[in-house]
């Protein structure tokens, strides 16, 4: 279950609306003041923890629990939030790095049109860090976050921090997609 397309989705909509990446306990207090400010029911600091992997738990999240975090997000429930993702979406067959398949250490060479080249290394929890940037807005030394790469497609970058600075949301190959794809 935490592995889902449809979970990954919500907890990507869910640091969208909260502002920033959930990373450390700070931002776990902050998110669940937020959600219980937002929809007035609680969810616990030690629950969102073990719903982003900072501790693990063996078991899945409550029903109960992914509705107030799907009205947190505009969602009626999370059945719904399920429901309008397969009716908006569909699957299709392409090659694709997930990050959590990787070991940290791994090395990725992302392009895209017209002329850009990026090569990234993995550091964990969907982040990467910049070790070469050609003719792309991101630089060396950049972290960025991700939960995958899909070439052919867009990607999108939830999280960019430079210099301990968190930047905006970054897209790459927006109009034609990824074009290449290596993973050393």
């Amino acid at each position: 279950m935490n592995n889902s397309f449809e979970f990954d989705f919500l907890k990507d909509e869910i640091c969208r609306a909260y502002g920033k990446p959930v990373k450390n306990p700070s931002d776990f207090e902050g998110l669940a003041s937020a959600i219980e400010n937002a929809v007035a029911q609680p969810v616990s600091v030690s629950t969102l923890k073990r719903l982003w992997g900072y501790v693990t738990y063996g078991s899945d999240p409550r029903n109960s629990t992914l509705d107030i975090l799907s009205r947190y997000v505009g969602r009626a429930d999370y059945r719904t939030l399920c429901l309008e993702l397969q009716q908006t979406s569909s699957f299709f067959d392409a090659e694709k790095v997930i990050s959590s398949d990787l070991k940290k250490g791994a090395v990725i060479e992302i392009g895209w049109m017209p002329d850009r080249t990026v090569r990234l290394e993995y550091i964990g929890q969907k982040s990467y860090i910049v070790k070469k940037s050609l003719n792309s807005k991101l630089k060396e030394g950049d972290i960025i976050e991700t939960a995958q790469f899909i070439k052919g497609q867009p990607l999108f970058i939830g999280s960019v921090l430079r210099n301990g600075q968190q930047l905006q949301s970054y897209v790459a190959g927006k109009s034609k997609g990824l074009t290449k794809l290596t993973v050393n």
